[in-house]
């Protein structure tokens, strides 16, 4: 009896150290979540005075570029390595990155050094976020996933509104390099929550065997940076020989994987479901259209406002955070709702929300209200339909496997706003400089429409798209 008693006493033990554990990495991820959010918007507030302090006016794009090309490329990686190391020493690595990479961008003295620290700190940033959204969903269950997800986009949500103004504060009082330092101790909190964590027998009993094959990792990182960059084009201006150069780069690394993987799938960083199963396809293309939606709409409308009202500086900003707004809102009202309505009424009603959104857009003309409230219906689709995604794809995939899926939705994301920023920025540029040889008076206040109809026109389809969503599934075994 008395054995018994001792039992039951360890095992009380051991639930209230896992109870207190989970909470424990639950606040280390959030602070990490928080943290790479801010990093990714605060810098378009201290872009001038980084610009006028370090006198460049070449490099500067790839500041948040850069970040994202990181971001991007660290993403698949990072959840490869979780599933081989564990969640604990991935985390505990991605935030030592994006530590030194603050650190770096503090002590930085040329344009070029706070590039390749702005770099650093993105495969940091990318791999926090994805290790964020592995851990929840490792740590919750099916039902539990669709309230912790619309949580932590609410974290993300809530980093994006107050990012920049908390830089511009900051900046105001000690300069832009302390907003980065600020970043240094709170990683290093949060790293010690992290290790102070015991590895779990469910987290060693998740990893996949075998290790991250550094081919695989090469072939993928020259063909998306060589597809990247040359997205990018329109804004950095790339001559003939290197964009031919590039392209020529990404389809030999495109035609070598494809040729490595039919021999070696299991070495695949990407899932090859996301390319072979309509579930995982309609996942990813739902992904990367309200990706597109919302990060090329809070890219383009500012200009354009400033361009059809006047409006000033914070006018413009008010109205980007009417679309963040949106997103948290949205993502709280799925989560809590995913369960009981199921995926495909979740995922029609967040496209059809991006459709009323950018289709305000693409009528054009309006008063600043209206914009406002297009942007709104745009936060709100984004919330619906990355919420719905992300949590259909944990739902379904092979656990021992969850974070290279989880990492895909997450890449999808980042190509979407990568994709959506560039080309309709492409589109704009093109009209523009039609419209200055037939109509120059109204050039650029015209320029912007084929981008809001381009995207309208991807929000529809996404519609339809949503309507071969299932309403449940099953978990692969």
């Amino acid at each position: 009896m008395q054995l018994e008693g001792v039992k039951e006493v360890v095992a009380s033990s051991d639930q209230a150290a896992g109870r207190t554990g989970k909470r424990a990495l639950l606040a280390s991820v959030l602070v990490g979540l928080f943290l790479a959010a801010m990093d990714s918007t605060v810098v378009g507030t201290l872009l001038p005075a980084i610009k006028a302090e370090m006198q460049d006016v070449t490099l500067y794009p790839w500041l948040l570029s850069g970040f994202i090309l990181a971001s991007v490329l660290a993403t698949p990686v990072v959840g490869r390595a979780a599933d081989v190391f564990g969640q604990r020493r991935t985390l505990v690595a991605v935030l030592g990155i994006f530590l030194v990479g603050s650190l770096a961008v503090c002590i930085s003295s040329s344009m070029t050094s706070l590039v390749f620290a702005r770099a650093l700190q993105g495969v940091g940033a990318g791999g926090v976020s994805v290790m964020t959204y592995i851990t929840v969903g490792k740590l919750y269950s099916e039902r539990e996933r669709g309230k912790m997800q619309g949580m932590l986009s609410m974290v993300w949500g809530l980093a994006a509104v107050i990012g920049p103004l908390v830089g511009a504060l900051v900046y105001q009082k000690f300069g832009w390099r302390m907003v980065f330092a600020l970043n240094i101790p709170l990683s290093f909190i949060a790293m010690a929550l992290v290790w102070s964590i015991r590895s779990t027998d469910q987290e060693r009993g998740q990893k996949a065997e075998g290790g991250v094959d550094a081919r695989v990792m090469a072939l993928f990182s020259v063909t998306l940076a060589s597809l990247l960059i040359l997205i990018l084009q329109p804004s950095v201006g790339l001559s003939p020989g290197v964009s031919f150069g590039l392209g020529a780069a990404m389809l030999i690394g495109l035609g070598l994987s494809v040729v490595y993987l039919r021999k070696w799938p299991e070495k695949s960083l990407l899932p090859v479901e996301f390319f072979t199963r309509r579930d995982y396809v309609l996942a990813a293309l739902l992904t990367v259209v309200a990706s597109i939606a919302l990060y090329a709409s809070v890219t383009l409308l500012p200009l354009y406002l400033r361009a059809t009202l006047s409006t000033s500086t914070v006018s413009s900003g008010l109205i980007v955070m009417v679309a963040a707004l949106g997103w948290v809102v949205g993502s709280a009202i799925c989560g809590a709702s995913l369960v009981r309505t199921g995926y495909k009424a979740t995922a029609l009603l967040g496209t059809i929300l991006l459709a009323a959104g950018t289709g305000v857009l693409a009528l054009g003309g309006g008063p600043l209200p209206v914009f406002a409230a297009a942007q709104a219906l745009i936060g709100l689709g984004i919330g619906f339909v990355a919420t719905t995604t992300l949590v259909f794809v944990q739902n379904i995939s092979p656990l021992p496997r969850l974070g290279a899926y989880t990492s895909a939705v997450h890449l999808f994301r980042n190509i979407g706003a990568a994709l959506g920023i560039n080309t309709v920025a492409a589109i704009q540029i093109f009209s523009f400089k039609r419209l200055q040889l037939s109509n120059p008076g109204i050039a650029y206040q015209g320029s912007f429409k084929w981008s809001f109809i381009a995207l309208f026109a991807a929000a529809a389809a996404a519609v339809v798209a949503a309507l071969w969503m299932p309403r449940r599934v099953s978990r692969t075994a």
